[in-house]
């Protein structure tokens, strides 16, 4: 895979387009088209909003009914561990955060002027579901269907699958660097890119130290 391929140079490379943009739209107070910016991030937000619960639908449920007979045990067992070690680690989480806020924010919270750019227009995409009421529908119908491939539901799901990891890599994916890029017009038109970029960067090392910290505990348990 070349470089410039990569899902990650991409994300880098919108995000120093999206500063470079916003820095030189709000200096000539180009408004078209910071307002352009933003009223395609946020069609594209609610288009992700709008296909989270379908995406649990269809990734969950097939998972799932692949198991076989023996999902009922399993799931139980992968839910509670995923369940203990999702509150683990929120707890560790709000922890370091409360201990480290000074750090992480350089002494001064700084909030992003939202009310800076205003979109064109906004267009509501409902998702059809909320996603915790996706998760346990995925839970239900891929226990119900567990063993029974060949169903109409375990079809229909093994298609959603099919459709929701072509939306992905057709879709989401590409679409990703131009999202995120659109996110740092909106921070860096606002004047205050500086500090935040200075604050996710202390974040992101907490974050990582905490991920590793996290990872190698549960590798140490399994190992027990």
């Amino acid at each position: 895979m070349k470089l410039r391929d990569a899902l990650i140079f991409r994300l880098l490379a919108g995000i120093a387009a999206g500063i470079a943009i916003g820095i030189a739209a709000s200096h000539f107070e180009m408004t078209a088209l910071l307002r352009a910016i933003k009223t395609a991030e946020e069609l594209f937000g609610e288009f992700l909003k709008f296909l989270i619960p379908l995406i649990i639908l269809g990734f969950v449920t097939p998972g799932i009914i692949d198991i076989g007979d023996r999902a009922g045990r399993m799931l139980l067992v992968t839910v509670s561990f995923a369940l203990g070690s999702t509150l683990a680690g929120g707890f560790a989480a709000y922890a370091a955060g409360s201990a480290l806020t000074d750090f992480i924010t350089g002494g001064t919270l700084t909030a992003a002027d939202g009310a800076l750019i205003k979109p064109a227009f906004t267009i509501a995409i409902s998702p059809p579901l909320p996603v915790f009421t996706a998760l346990v529908l995925s839970f239900l119908l891929g226990l119900f269907c567990a063993g029974k491939k060949e169903t109409v539901f375990a079809r229909l799901f093994m298609e959603l699958k099919g459709i929701m990891d072509a939306v992905i890599r057709r879709i989401i994916i590409p679409a990703l660097p131009f999202y995120i890029g659109s996110l740092f017009v909106s921070l860096s038109a606002s004047g205050k890119i500086v500090p935040i970029l200075s604050s996710f960067g202390r974040l992101y090392l907490v974050i990582i130290a905490l991920q590793f910290a996290f990872v190698a505990l549960e590798y140490a348990a399994a190992g027990i």
